[in-house]
């Protein structure tokens, strides 16, 4: 079978730290990958001039596309996206560590399933530097015989809508032919892009999971979201709990409109060959 083109969309900002541990796992891959479509959204370190010397002196097929103006995580991710070239694109975070046989492991399920059109993996956890025990998937309450249930389309649409993302966009691929469908994301505050892109797939029943950590995925105060844990003083603690709680309470009802905002959007993607999505949508 011949190989496909493989892009890279990475998003950056003040990623000064990491970024080129990033680029280098990802240029050494077992399967080296075709191009690194990278777009800055106006970082005020020295992220872009790090890029654009390691580009230069390293010779890397990578692409770096400054931002005019900050356009936040979901519409970068969406540019990015829409500017790479491959069949399969894979999305990254600036501050993670690939394996090395991800981009093959990756490619492989893409063959061996054609019926899907989004893949995530799981993902091994830094905490400050630390590796942890626990996985991304254990973090999220994805072990052992949910992985089983959510096998069942259905399950896995009705998980992502009604409960939580459990596709983590460091580890997502997608192919390119799918992107037209997926694309603009929805602009709703409470929905990431990994999330929309999971739930996208999942309701046309193009979503697929990988049961192997692909990438190690560093956990940091500097994250703007992912699994980051808030730092707040122990004397602070219990009244920051209240606020958590009384601010949940208020979103409740703000989320449920947005879930069916959400799910009526979704309807567009479910047809005949995913009955059981449909209803699931329709229900909601």
């Amino acid at each position: 079978m011949q190989e496909s083109k493989i892009s890279v969309a990475m998003c950056t900002y003040n990623g000064v730290r990491y970024i080129e541990e990033q680029l280098k796992s990802i240029l050494r891959q077992s399967v080296p990958v075709n191009e690194v479509i990278i777009c800055d959204d106006r970082s005020t370190d020295n992220t872009v001039q790090l890029i654009r010397s390691l580009i230069q002196e390293q010779k890397l097929p990578v692409k770096i596309f400054v931002n005019d103006v900050n356009l936040g995580i979901k519409k970068n991710f969406e540019k990015a996206l829409r500017t790479c070239t491959g069949e399969i694109i894979l999305l990254a975070d600036q501050d993670d560590i690939w394996e090395y046989e991800k981009v093959k492991k990756i490619q492989q399920y893409f063959e061996q399933h054609s019926d899907k059109n989004v893949v995530f993996t799981n993902a091994n956890l830094l905490d400050n530097g630390v590796r942890i025990p626990d996985t991304a998937w254990d973090k999220r309450g994805f072990h052992g015989n949910e992985k089983e249930v959510l096998k069942d389309p259905s399950e896995m649409l009705r998980q992502l809508l009604l409960k939580w993302n459990i596709a983590t966009g460091a580890t997502m691929a997608v192919r390119k032919s799918a992107l037209a469908r997926f694309l603009p994301f929805s602009d709703h505050k409470n929905y990431h892009h990994d999330h929309l892109l999971a739930l996208e797939a999942a309701a046309e029943n193009s979503l697929g999971f990988i049961d192997e950590c692909l990438i190690t995925y560093r956990m940091h105060a500097e994250q703007q979201i992912g699994f980051r844990k808030r730092k707040v003083p122990t004397f602070l603690q219990p009244p920051y709990r209240l606020l958590q709680k009384a601010k949940k309470k208020l979103l409740k009802r703000k989320r449920l409109e947005e879930k069916k905002l959400i799910a009526g959007y979704l309807l567009k993607l479910a047809n005949e060959n995913f009955p059981e999505g449909k209803n699931i949508l329709e229900a909601v």
